[in-house]
């Protein structure tokens, strides 16, 4: 089974000292392979109770050095070795090697205006792109053309219209807010990812495929059952 669990969606300490959400660490699970993104605080509690063995982690993703995104990181590699000391753990953080391969997937790092660190991660299910806080470009949105799925964070320094123009660029099948600060709190969620799809439709002639969705604390996506479907690899890079 592939699976994608959102252990919390705050991405700013105030997000998560005023709200009772947790910090926005994210697992991926699919074929054998664990990956924590920004494992923040309270990430090995909300694991525990979420029924999410960190001890099956191949690999930790840091978008950055920020407290609110790598504080359990040490934790998660004490369970790794304590219960797991055979297994290679690797740690990818901020501005690591581009390229990465654990057990067929891989995972590209990629550096974001604002220097912050991106990720595109490939899977034989799907292929996600992980957008932290980002300045939009034509070179960092086709750096994600090949996503089908995109998770962006949306800390109080997120702008729509970066937004707007990279999912426009992308064109993936869904697309995850989450990582809230309190500014997407007030606004609340669900209402700006329904404002969001509107702005997105407006210069379209037919309805616009891509779904949006904000995270929740706990919430899971089984992508078998959500029928994902991996678009066809672009030749970028290869001509």
């Amino acid at each position: 089974m592939s699976r994608i669990l959102f252990l919390g969606c705050a991405g700013t300490i105030e997000a998560l000292y005023k709200n009772p959400l947790s910090s926005a660490a994210i697992m991926i699970g699919v074929d054998d392979v664990q990956l924590i993104i920004n494992p923040g605080p309270g990430t090995a509690y909300n694991a525990g109770r979420e029924k999410c063995d960190l001890a099956a982690t191949d690999a930790v993703l840091l978008s950055s050095k920020d407290l609110i995104h790598m504080s359990d990181l040490d934790v998660i590699e004490e369970i790794v070795k304590h219960y797991s000391p055979f297994k290679e753990f690797k740690k990818i953080l901020e501005h690591s090697e581009h390229k990465h391969n654990i057990k067929g997937v891989e995972i590209s790092s990629i550096k974001t205006k604002t220097n912050e660190t991106a990720f595109l991660i490939h899977t034989t299910k799907f292929i996600l792109g992980y957008i932290p806080k980002f300045e939009y470009t034509k070179k960092f949105g086709e750096e994600f053309r090949d996503a089908n799925i995109l998770v962006i964070d949306c800390n109080d320094e997120f702008d729509k219209k970066n937004m707007i123009e990279l999912i426009e660029d992308v064109d993936p099948e869904l697309v995850i807010l989450s990582g809230f600060g309190m500014k997407m709190i007030k606004e609340d969620p669900l209402d700006f990812s329904r404002t969001l799809k509107k702005e997105l439709q407006k210069n379209k002639q037919s309805p616009i495929t891509t779904q949006i969705m904000p995270a929740k604390d706990g919430m899971q996506l089984n992508t078998e059952h959500y029928n994902i479907k991996v678009k066809q690899k672009s030749l970028k890079g290869f001509v």
